[in-house]
């Protein structure tokens, strides 16, 4: 049990650090008045919390399916969602669609080894980042 609530706050305490640094920063605003967000994405702040969400839903799952492959990828996705805004120059790329679809490809693929190597249902929990995923991917296709 405390396994699992570590591995869970571990994520969510970095991805709200990570989003107050966004937003004393202000990158999720400029990127907003640039026109370079979807009216179809929800405000910032409401995907701040359903990043924390996803972040602290992968790292529960990682305490269940540790120590296996799937953990492993787990990691690794934990790292690339935290390293998004990094990645899009603070959110201020012009195109980050090759990052929204590289984001999918990660979330299907937890999906996938989670299913595979895991004997209860704690794919179920990973079912949130494909469909963000492919959400986001679908809006910024435009």
């Amino acid at each position: 049990m405390k396994r699992a609530i570590i591995h869970t706050l571990v994520p969510i305490v970095i991805a709200t650090l990570l989003n107050a640094f966004i937003y004393f920063k202000g990158w999720n605003d400029t990127a907003r008045k640039k026109d370079k967000v979807s009216e179809l994405l929800p405000p910032g702040y409401a995907i701040a919390i359903i990043w924390v969400v996803i972040l602290g839903l992968l790292g529960y799952t990682h305490s269940i399916t540790y120590p296996s492959f799937a953990s492993l990828i787990i990691v690794v996705a934990i790292l690339y969602c935290l390293a998004y805004p990094f990645l899009t120059n603070g959110l201020q790329d012009d195109n980050p669609k090759i990052l929204n679809f590289i984001s999918l490809v990660i979330a299907v693929i937890v999906f996938i080894s989670v299913g595979v190597h895991s004997r209860n249902k704690s794919v179920l929990l990973t079912l949130p980042f494909v469909l963000w995923t492919s959400y986001v991917n679908i809006v910024t296709l435009s």
